[in-house]
């Protein structure tokens, strides 16, 4: 996706889960922690705008150009404190930490992973964030293996910088991109397929939730980004069908929620299919 879109997208995630969370935050600071799975990660676009997102920083290079320009030419200190403001930066250099936030990327080939790994260092040196504060191990993974997800929370369960000792995963965020049209071949059922993708996004929280993996009043959102209105329609019952299984005491009573936004990606209608579980 083109970054306007992607960002559009992730903050139909952040709206949907601050609406539906038992906590609420500002823009740029988390008040729990937040684990974010991108796991069709391609390039990188989705984890990057959430950063973005969430921080309040704004895309570089032109900025970062500007504020070397304003430095040359011996600008004022306070019109200088505003440029390093908005990239995140300290009078000292130093790079703005984002408390709390854990994002895990993945992608299904070697090719791919490669590509993001290298673009996961270009991000982090150019906007400044702290790679190893915010960035799991970017992995080739199966979307459709469980195990994978387990592993990724897991590995996410560990003390976030400035949060407070022994705080793990607070609310859960999965961002979606999957592939389409010729990226999946003529003689793939997308119906089908996005109807797994729908029953995979829903037992993933129903057995984190049955393993006490997650805090009871965590809320779990996420988008889906669907080619048309037969995908999206399955990919709402798998979620709906799937959350509603599993014995009262374990499992979230509370129905999921989606809202839509539509847009247009090389002419043709797409969906950005934003969901939501709310907590207990």
């Amino acid at each position: 996706l083109p970054e306007h879109l992607a960002a559009s997208c992730v903050q139909a995630a952040i709206a949907l889960l601050k609406r539906n969370t038992a906590s609420s935050s500002s823009s740029s600071t988390l008040a729990r922690p937040l684990f974010v799975m991108d796991p069709m990660a391609g390039s990188g676009t989705f984890s990057f705008e959430t950063i973005l997102a969430l921080s309040g920083l704004v895309a570089p290079p032109r900025l970062e150009s500007t504020l070397e320009v304003a430095q040359a030419l011996g600008l004022p200190d306070p019109t200088l404190d505003f440029f390093r403001k908005k990239l995140g930066v300290g009078s000292d250099g130093g790079r703005r930490e984002i408390p709390g936030l854990s994002i895990c990327m993945s992608d299904w080939s070697d090719q791919a992973v490669q590509d993001l790994q290298e673009n996961v260092d270009h991000f982090a040196s150019h906007i400044g964030v702290i790679k190893k504060q915010i960035f799991g191990t970017v992995s080739k993974e199966d979307f459709f293996d469980q195990a994978f997800f387990t592993r990724a929370l897991a590995r996410c369960t560990h003390t976030h910088t400035g949060m407070g000792p022994g705080v793990g995963v607070g609310d859960v965020m999965l961002l979606l991109n999957p592939p389409h049209g010729r990226r999946l071949g003529a003689r793939t059922d997308l119906v089908s397929f996005y109807d797994r993708i729908g029953k995979q996004v829903g037992s993933i929280y129903r057995q984190w939730i049955q393993m006490d993996a997650l805090p009871r009043d965590a809320s779990f959102a996420g988008v889906v980004i669907c080619p048309d209105s037969a995908v999206w329609s399955a990919v709402q019952a798998a979620v709906l069908r799937e959350t509603s299984l599993g014995t009262e005491d374990k499992v979230n009573n509370n129905k999921a929620v989606f809202e839509t936004t539509h847009f247009t990606l090389g002419g043709q209608q797409m969906r950005c299919l934003a969901f939501a579980i709310p907590a207990n």
